[in-house]
């Protein structure tokens, strides 16, 4: 069998870590500025986009069912060729090395894998390749440049702006697609038997893509719920409760630690630490109202995080469905899968009252009314009675 080894390099205006894959790749602004390849052990050969079409026989391998493509990370090649660049191939064609190095437990990036298994530096992924991805594939404001808005549109070096990194920048790119090609061939006597029998990689990206529906309008709601205003705070939000705590404490920021353990053993705190077991104890053993009440509230705005709803609703498509979730042997120990940005195997699993009456919930936050959801539902604090 052939084997197509290749690397792309791109840029775009959506942030491909907060985004994800699927928004990233679908978005318009996403273009590919550079990919390197090789068959097999040949040379390793470069396409620049902005130079010309693809070389014929890159477009025929690509169509080849018969040719295996193999990259890091092989979902955003995948993903790049079909959304991006026009050339959708099937996931059965791919094999990611990202997943043979896991399986054999070497965890993290392509440069991680490298220094573990100490290669040469000159046969190893380029150390600044970071700042070259910095440099050319994410979007910068031209200082002084004004607007009909008054702000600067983004915009973004590139061969002509900065030719000397960009001729690095190829270097590196290719340097990749080298290193991705040591590396498979260096684990296939160990790995490819076991991997190419699995099928694990491919039943995860059909996982991934068919994603998860989300409800971005009642998600809005909940998040505006969650969030309140620093004017008008909702019932229960975490402005609500900053509020109360600064209104009990008479301090500026009571989320200090500095300030408010000065506080809270000038009214009865008989410990000189805040960890969460002496705080336990101290509300069990019995402490003054006011000591207890800030401890409380403490610990209630430390629980009131809504980045689970927004990484949500970073994540979401157009089509309203959240996708590439979860990573096959993702924990490279034991071969598990693991999550990836919102970590939805995490998510805590609701109130039993909410269970019960899953549709009275809803309704109250589609009314987006906190204080009848938080009276119905919340349960009193497990230390104290619910403050009144």
């Amino acid at each position: 069998m052939v084997n197509l080894f290749q690397d792309f390099e791109t840029r775009s205006l959506i942030d491909l870590k907060q985004r994800g894959l699927p928004v990233y790749s679908s978005h318009p602004s996403t273009e590919v500025l550079l990919l390197s390849y090789a068959f097999d052990r040949g040379p390793v050969e470069l396409w620049e986009p902005h130079v010309g079409p693809p070389p014929q026989k890159l477009v025929n391998a690509l169509k080849d069912p018969t040719v295996r493509k193999v990259a890091w990370n092989a979902a955003f090649e995948h993903d790049i060729w079909a959304k991006v660049l026009g050339v959708p191939t099937s996931y059965s064609e791919w094999f990611d090395v990202k997943v043979e190095a896991s399986y054999l437990s070497l965890a993290g990036g392509l440069g991680d894998v490298c220094q573990i298994l100490e290669m040469p530096e000159n046969d190893a992924k380029i150390k600044e390749g970071d700042s070259l991805i910095t440099l050319f594939s994410s979007p910068y404001r031209r200082v002084g440049e004004a607007t009909i808005f008054g702000v600067a549109e983004p915009s973004f070096h590139d061969w002509s702006t900065r030719p000397a990194e960009w001729q690095r920048f190829r270097e590196y790119c290719a340097r990749d697609t080298e290193v991705e090609r040591k590396l498979f061939y260096m684990f296939e006597p160990v790995a490819m038997e076991y991997l190419q029998s699995d099928k694990g990689w491919v039943l995860d990206r059909k996982i991934n893509d068919a994603g998860v529906p989300v409800n971005l309008t009642r998600l809005q709601k909940a998040l505006r719920m969650v969030e309140g205003s620093s004017d008008n705070p909702t019932f229960g939000s975490k402005e609500y409760l900053m509020k109360e705590f600064r209104g009990l404490t008479g301090l500026e920021n009571p989320n200090s630690r500095d300030q408010l353990l000065p506080w809270l053993q000038k009214n009865g705190y008989p410990f000189m630490s805040l960890n969460k077991v002496l705080v336990r104890r101290a509300l069990i053993m019995g402490i003054p109202q006011a000591c207890k009440d800030a401890l409380v509230l403490r610990l209630e705005a430390a629980k009131t995080s809504y980045s689970k709803f927004k990484a949500i609703a970073d994540r979401v498509s157009e089509d309203g469905r959240q996708r590439d979730m979860f990573v096959y042997m993702g924990a490279a120990r034991t071969g598990r899968w693991s999550g990836y940005g919102v970590q939805f195997q995490n998510l805590p699993r609701p109130l039993k009252a909410v269970e019960k009456n899953l549709d009275r919930a809803l309704d109250l936050i589609d009314k987006e009314d906190a204080k009848t959801l938080v009276e119905e539902f919340v349960q009193p604090n497990e230390y104290t009675q619910k403050r009144t």
